[in-house]
């Protein structure tokens, strides 16, 4: 924590003391660091966008002490016009279940990443005339305003249910309505007194308005719905991502605090028992076994979502699958007291 360079490296020191606290059977200090993590204003975050006030929140709700404190910082920080990353989020929504405010917090934050992953497309329509481009379901109105030193180009989004008039329903990817000119492609508005039925086009016949109607809407439809799954299948592949990267951090974390830790230890010379000595070298070489199985499970992991895996079959030894188990799971059990022992075949 001295050598600590910035809030971030701080926080981070802070939140291996209170581990390492917690697992030694400090749990009353370990979670006084905690709780100084949740009153932190610094808004340190780690390099995969998460604060570390919230992974203290995850550890004391984990330990249940002082849950409904926890809690409400946790509604406190959903209900803030706090600016938080989606990583955070997601973590939001873990913790405290099913919330509106979140939910729809979480999908402005999916649809922006969206925007910003489809800007291209967005940018070349307002290119081409277009003064407001419509995003989304709901829908979004976008436009990408001129560069004028010393600004650049900006987006601007706007929500059309909170600017549109009582009454009228601005509608995107839809036959409904009246089309609001080329100026809003794709853009139409719904009166609440049906005017569109009053109108005068009525004059033509019955079924060339049902003929014409069923075709644009199943054009639209079709469109609407290879889009929205292009979306979703970004939305849905960034949560995992996300979700997947958050998870390994954590799980190389542990491996490299034991080595460390032991590590540190026989270089202080603070344990001058042989056997000792023997076991932390030996649970130094477990961690490292268990660090390399998880890059391992990594790098195959990229290589499946890619198509590259290569899989070879070939007889195994049951014995030694059981076996390479017990020793990965050994010094994790042996932390919580439990022994070996033998099993009768």
């Amino acid at each position: 924590m001295a050598a600590a360079q910035n809030p971030s490296e701080n926080a981070n020191a802070r939140l291996r003391l209170a581990r390492t606290l917690s697992q030694s059977g400090n749990q009353a200090e370990a979670d006084r660091v905690y709780h100084s993590l949740l009153n932190d204003l610094s808004g340190a975050r780690d390099p995969e966008g998460v604060g570390y006030r919230f992974y203290a929140a995850e550890r004391l709700l984990e330990s249940k002490r002082d849950t409904p404190s926890v809690t409400a910082f946790l509604h406190r920080e959903t209900a803030s016009e706090n600016r938080l990353t989606l990583p955070e989020l997601y973590m939001l929504r873990t913790l405290l279940g099913p919330d509106p405010k979140l939910s729809e917090r979480i999908a402005d934050m999916e649809l922006t990443i969206a925007l910003a992953k489809d800007i291209s497309r967005v940018r070349a329509q307002v290119e081409n005339g277009a003064a407001w481009v419509p995003y989304g379901r709901e829908p979004w109105l976008v436009t990408v305003t001129t560069a004028q030193l010393p600004l650049p180009g900006l987006v601007v989004a706007v929500s059309s249910s909170k600017i549109a008039p009582p009454g009228i329903q601005l509608l995107s990817r839809t036959t409904q309505g009246d089309p609001l000119g080329e100026t809003l492609p794709g853009l139409h508005v719904e009166w609440s007194d049906n005017r569109l039925f009053d109108s005068p086009r009525r004059e033509l016949p019955v079924t060339f308005w049902i003929t014409g109607l069923a075709l644009v809407l199943g054009i639209a439809v079709f469109g609407g719905y290879l889009l929205l799954r292009d979306v979703n299948r970004d939305v849905r592949m960034t949560e995992v991502r996300s979700q997947f990267v958050a998870s390994v951090s954590h799980e190389l974390k542990t491996p490299l605090t034991a080595i460390r830790m032991f590590a540190e230890t026989l270089a202080m010379g603070r344990s001058r028992d042989e056997r000792v000595r023997s076991e932390y070298l030996e649970t130094i070489v477990n961690e490292s076994e268990r660090l390399a199985r998880l890059v391992d499970n990594v790098l195959d992991f990229s290589k499946i979502e890619q198509g590259k895996k290569i899989y070879r079959l070939r007889p195994t030894r049951l014995d030694d699958v059981t076996g390479s188990a017990v020793r990965a799971m050994q010094f994790p059990l042996a932390q919580q007291g439990f022994k070996p022992s033998r099993l009768r075949r």
